[in-house]
């Protein structure tokens, strides 16, 4: 019994060099590799390994294995297709042209552009970047390219001067001998010690530029501009101040047309032309009934108007307060912004609007009810009520 079982040891460890895949069935056969070109779709075990072809242009499979067909690559971002997907090969993929294959990854990359002074010394290819040299002695680069190459320098002529020698990054500058530029202007001889002294004439072989003096032509435009600017700022202070003025004169308007009985006092005080109001004397307690016009806001007592202006005049931001009261009472972003400044807002914008606008407590209450402040409303109602009734 011992020795059948070495037998069979045996025949299967010779037969275990033959078989290449190294995989046997149950029943001890050789398992086969699937082929290049082909993928597993059922794993050799109790029957030998099965496979299929794979499909050009979506799977594929390089070598023989037990593998599955693999999907077929996509070429990434900046790449084009060198060759097509098939059974036995992947996509194979290259940069576009202007770009190259970074070192270290997989990314293409636009390709260098040399610089001022510089030629190229080898084109980018898919695989490497641009490599650039400096212009050799005699020749120059005025801008970055990846094309060109450096250009000789100028060499100026007899009747030339060289101003400015060549260099890597601009050509030769050459001046005509008989150029303007070197005339010497002409003078008059100046007198010293009652003797006439001429102009020193230039030496042999030297070069004498003339400065022209300009400036004597420019400083009247400069003056020109200047009172430009000036006239521009006079005109613009005055038709402000002109603005200011007139506001001031309506608000004053309106508070003063506010009063029913007994001087009350404003004050205005000047902040870069910005009108403030504020309440000095107050309003007398009347001892005896007054029949007043219960439909007007100006005629409702004193105590019941600043009752209402404490109301508009919200500092918490919570409910609607006197800027959206005027928003609805038909003033514009302009006019609230100059109320604003004042010391009361919500006491100037009442009597502004009492003057202008003849202060009907009718439109004042649909205009409370539109800004959801009923509770102001229903408080002018009652009193309106009140007041008609006294």
């Amino acid at each position: 019994m011992r020795f059948l079982f070495c037998l069979l040891f045996i025949s299967q460890v010779m037969a275990g060099d033959s078989c290449h895949s190294g995989q046997f069935t149950l029943e001890g056969d050789c398992c086969d590799l699937c082929p290049a070109g082909h993928g597993v779709i059922k794993e050799c075990n109790t029957t030998n390994t099965q496979c299929q072809p794979c499909e050009d242009g979506v799977t594929f499979s390089p070598s023989a294995s037990f593998s599955h067909c693999q999907p077929c690559s996509s070429c990434p971002d900046k790449m084009e297709i060198l060759s097509l997907c098939n059974a036995t090969f992947d996509t194979q993929c290259q940069c576009m042209e202007g770009y190259y294959l970074q070192a270290g990854s997989r990314s293409c990359v636009p390709c260098s552009i040399c610089p001022r002074g510089n030629q190229i010394l080898k084109q980018c290819s898919r695989d490497r970047d641009v490599m650039c040299e400096l212009c050799p002695e005699g020749t120059f680069s005025e801008k970055a390219s990846n094309s060109e190459p450096c250009a000789p320098c100028r060499t100026c002529d007899q009747d030339q001067f060289v101003l400015q020698e060549c260099q890597v990054t601009s050509d030769t500058v050459c001046l005509s001998k008989n150029s303007s530029l070197l005339r010497r202007p002409e003078v008059e001889p100046v007198r010293d010690d009652a003797k006439f002294v001429n102009p020193v004439e230039p030496a042999s072989g030297t070069v004498n530029f003339t400065a022209y003096d300009t400036g004597k032509n420019i400083i009247p435009v400069y003056f020109s501009i200047l009172a430009a600017v000036i006239m521009g700022l006079v005109i613009y202070v005055t038709v402000k101040c002109w603005n200011t003025c007139k506001q001031k004169k309506q608000l004053a308007k309106a508070r003063a047309g506010e009063l029913d009985a007994g001087p009350e006092g404003e004050k205005l005080h000047g902040d870069s032309g910005v009108f403030v109001d504020t309440h000095s004397l107050h309003e007398p307690q009347l001892s005896k009934v007054v029949h007043v016009d219960p439909s007007m806001y100006s005629k409702l007592p004193l105590q019941k108007r600043q009752e209402v202006e404490q109301l508009l005049d919200s500092q918490d931001g919570t409910r609607p307060d006197w800027r959206s009261l005027a928003r609805h009472l038909g003033y514009d972003e302009e006019r609230v912004a100059t109320i604003s400044r004042g010391e009361d807002p919500a006491h100037t914008l009442l009597s502004d609007w009492s003057m202008r606008d003849g202060g009907s407590l009718d439109v004042l209450c649909k205009a409370l009810g539109r800004m959801e402040r009923e509770d102001i409303a229903e408080c002018l109602k009652s009193e309106s009520a009140v007041t008609s009734l006294l």
